[in-house]
């Protein structure tokens, strides 16, 4: 149902996380007020506009969070659903798409802890920490991709989750705080050991650009 990414148009030269929790991404989250208030008053072309807009975008961070497209495709369905049921309970002068992307990262994180249970209840390895991605390669033309796409795949969940919040869909330590019901000071703390990990993870494998991911 939903596209999970598509190649660079343009050759990239070196790697960051922030280029890698963007590779399924097609443009932030955004519900301009006009198609909000049209929504509210029940107009199911104004949903089905911001579905076509956000599903794209919204189905990136399932998939950054879970590693599982079947999954992510679910967990982005249901949260239109809750979505469209407390439409009547919008505010315009909001930011409502940041409400639907906190919407569906609560649904991901609600999704892995459920899978991780069962994973444990059944003594099967869990596929959310496979070392294998089964996301798209950021781009196809360049030889370290696997090992850019494993490193990240390998994050433990708690930091791919921060990752995809903070770089997939440009959150800010406050939004990502009320998403994860953790502090702010928290966030820059998880949001470092992420990158760390990551960073680690490049040299080791010897990955072109690893010094150059993002600082904040």
């Amino acid at each position: 149902m939903f596209s999970g990414g598509q190649e660079s148009s343009s050759p990239v030269s070196f790697f960051s996380a922030r280029a890698y929790y963007r590779q399924t991404r097609k443009g932030n989250v955004k519900i301009d007020r006009d198609t909000v208030e049209q929504f509210r008053a029940g107009d199911d072309e104004a949903f089905s506009r911001i579905f076509r807009s956000c599903a794209p975008a919204l189905f990136g961070t399932a998939v950054q969070i879970l590693r599982d497209r079947g999954l992510s495709e679910d967990v982005v369905q249901e949260a239109f659903v809750r979505f469209y049921r407390m439409r009547r309970q919008l505010d315009p002068d909001k930011c409502v798409g940041a409400l639907l992307v906190r919407v569906t990262a609560n649904l991901a994180i609600d999704a892995l802890r459920k899978r991780k249970r069962e994973n444990w209840e059944s003594l099967e390895p869990d596929p959310a920490e496979s070392i294998v991605s089964e996301a798209p390669p950021i781009d196809a033309r360049i030889g370290t991709v696997d090992a850019i796409n494993r490193a990240a795949a390998a994050l433990p969940a708690i930091y791919r989750t921060v990752l995809a919040l903070r770089y997939g869909q440009e959150m800010s330590y406050e939004e990502i705080a009320d998403v994860l019901k953790i502090s702010v000071p928290a966030v820059a703390l998880r949001l470092k050991r992420a990158k760390d990990q990551l960073r680690l993870a490049l040299v080791r494998t010897k990955v072109r650009g690893s010094d150059e991911l993002p600082r904040s």
